[in-house]
């Protein structure tokens, strides 16, 4: 998942699709919605163009996200008054914990990333709004130094654009099946 994804698109429908570049091979998502219900996603490989990963997600009575499954890999949603905790599985084996702050309209003020059994490899992230949207994500070590900022940037209708690091790379986001 990525740190702001299905649940902080705002309140448009989520993107169609997304194109990364900013690690390794680049890849696009795809998305499936039931109305503007996420039902499911696709990963893609750029470079082959086949599909390589398919994931489907469940919801609670409210619509809320509360699971995913892909192959071997599950994550779970756990929501309360003022958080998100978002858990992923491999295996059965859980291999990351994600718990967002959230503030009183919803939308994360920060998140701690941690990995069982490796303190060193927790993360904080903080979120700055303007506007009442996003504007940038910074992600600091367990020892505080910074190691992502990534920049957003809006479309005329208000939804996420792009993502993007200092130099340049980063997502962009597709709208067109709406």
């Amino acid at each position: 998942m990525p740190l702001i994804g299905a649940f902080f698109y705002g309140p448009n429908p989520g993107p169609c699709s997304y194109h990364a570049t900013g690690v390794g091979t680049p890849f696009t998502t795809t998305y499936a919605y039931q109305g503007t219900q996420l039902q499911g996603e696709q990963l893609q490989d750029d470079s082959i163009q086949t599909p390589q990963v398919k994931k489907t997600y469940s919801s609670d009575a409210e619509g809320r996200i509360i699971g995913s499954t892909a192959e071997d890999e599950t994550e779970t949603f756990e929501y309360g008054a003022d958080y998100l905790l978002y858990t992923f599985l491999k295996g059965g084996s859980p291999k990351q914990q994600v718990r967002y702050t959230l503030n009183a309209r919803g939308y994360p003020v920060s998140a701690t990333i941690t990995v069982p059994n490796q303190e060193q490899l927790t993360r904080t992230i903080s979120y700055q709004y303007g506007n009442c949207r996003l504007l940038r994500r910074t992600t600091a070590d367990s020892t505080g130094v910074v190691g992502e900022q990534l920049v957003y940037s809006y479309d005329s209708a208000g939804r996420i654009a792009a993502r993007l690091d200092s130099s340049g790379s980063g997502d962009t986001y597709d709208y067109s099946c709406w």
